[in-house]
């Protein structure tokens, strides 16, 4: 949303503010709102929408006959990994016109941000939402500050915690405690009939080492470097014997040929790079593991439960990225994190030495170990 929409709400929300709050207070006792829960995530890439998956299955299991919107961005295209999610009666975004008329039209009862986002905010106090539950941190922005007091609630978020249990500490408010944060994502029909016919023309059999790795990131600050991983490959070839798909959008196919060709051994290396995020989990749960930077698949492998390498770099693995058995992230030693999801990062030189001092001998030595652990075998030559 630009600037202009949002200084347009805000003087909206300033000078009619008794206005609305007649009109709210009139609406939060019509016995037709019930259960209708609008649900605004952190940014719109794919982890942070992958890490509020959770808040939806949680609220669907509690009310099973409620109803669930997602607010999102048309413009990512992050959005499509939630058009399976059978939690989710409607995806709303941003970009629609007439947003306000449309939030007032589907008489939510509550809407829970956990974005600190004001424009979150101020779409739900406009929008005639009785209850408003949102996320804050301690310090603030001044459009935050000048826009918090919209809310019913606050939630304040400390750095350097779970985010996704944050963000379920919110559903206190409608009587949901300590609910599961495992992540979900659906696969597609056509994702499922490509991702076959992806593997079938390779010739990959099911018994195949098969291991997804990308090379790229959405921020090129994460970016671990092309070099490195065709060094990570060849290691994993010679002594796994493993295929390796390399992932990637179509306008990653010239990187992702180069980087192939540069691999001894790309006759077991393959490229997809055609498969839309709404496709995306049908071949990443094809994968025996998965290794990438911290970038969005890795949320989505995680929720397949595919067991991942995340080169994590200079982000704060206490916050978002996966930590349980089938995941192992990969830091720096003795270089603290400068990349968070709510606190300003540090300079561009603090997180790219976090990320370059990562070696490929720590990532494979990590690998062997993790890989051994869950069953797989070095080949002996």
């Amino acid at each position: 949303m630009n600037r202009y929409r949002f200084l347009r709400f805000f003087l909206l929300s300033i000078f009619f503010w008794p206005y609305y709050v007649i009109r709210i207070k009139h609406r939060s006792v019509d016995s037709t709102l019930k259960n209708r829960f609008l649900i605004v995530p952190q940014n719109n890439r794919l982890g942070d929408l992958m890490c509020a998956t959770p808040v939806l299955r949680a609220i669907r299991n509690k009310y099973p006959q409620c109803y669930i919107a997602v607010l999102v961005s048309e413009s990512k295209g992050s959005w499509m990994i939630l058009k399976n999610n059978p939690h989710i009666d409607e995806i709303i975004f941003y970009e629609t016109p007439n947003l306000l008329k449309k939030i007032r039209a589907e008489k939510f009862s509550w809407s829970f941000h956990l974005t600190t986002y004001p424009i979150a905010s101020v779409i739900a106090f406009l929008g005639l939402i009785p209850h408003r539950i949102k996320t804050v941190v301690r310090e603030r922005s001044l459009s935050e500050i000048l826009t918090d007091w919209l809310n019913t609630r606050k939630y304040i978020y400390e750095h350097h915690t779970s985010v996704p249990l944050h963000y379920l500490r919110l559903l206190e408010q409608i009587n949901i405690h300590n609910p599961s944060t495992l992540k979900e994502v659906f696969v597609s029909q056509m994702g499922e009939l490509k991702a076959t016919e992806f593997l079938s023309n390779l010739e990959i059999q099911e018994d195949d080492f098969l291991i997804g790795m990308s090379i790229t990131a959405g921020n090129k600050i994460k970016e671990w470097g092309d070099d490195r991983f065709v060094e990570l490959a060849q290691r994993l070839i010679a002594t796994f014997k493993a295929k390796i798909v390399l992932i990637g959008s179509p306008h990653d196919g010239t990187r992702l040929m180069q980087t192939r060709n540069s691999i001894t051994g790309s006759d077991r290396v393959f490229i997809a790079s055609n498969f839309s995020i709404e496709e995306l989990p049908s071949i990443l749960r094809r994968f025996k593991l998965y290794i990438a930077v911290d970038t969005g698949p890795i949320y989505v492998a995680h929720a397949l439960r595919i067991p991942l390498i995340d080169i994590s770099g200079p982000c704060d693995t206490r916050e978002q990225p996966p930590s349980d058995e089938l995941s192992l992230c990969i830091t720096p030693d003795s270089i603290p994190p400068s990349s968070f999801v709510f606190k300003h990062p540090g300079s561009l030189l603090e997180r790219r030495r976090a990320i370059e001092a990562i070696s490929v001998d720590q990532v494979f030595s990590s690998i062997q170990i993790f890989i051994k652990r869950l069953g797989f075998r070095e080949i002996k030559h």
